[in-house]
């Protein structure tokens, strides 16, 4: 059985190599995308949760002197 295309017979060609480097490259820069954006996330989730248990403090310490 003969095979057609040169990619089919597992060599490495220029342009394979020059493709695997870029989609390398790209996932990379994704995987640090995600991962920034899951720490702004949880930044912004810590500042939320930072405000709401000063907001009960401040309704708590105004029911007690009232």
């Amino acid at each position: 059985m003969h095979q057609k295309f040169q990619t089919d017979t597992a060599k490495k060609t220029e342009d394979n190599s020059n493709y695997y480097v870029a989609n390398k490259d790209m996932s990379k820069k994704k995987k640090d995308r995600e991962i920034g954006s899951i720490y702004r996330q949880q930044k912004c989730k810590d500042r939320f949760n930072k405000y709401k248990i000063l907001q009960h403090t401040k309704e708590c310490n105004a029911r007690n002197q009232g």
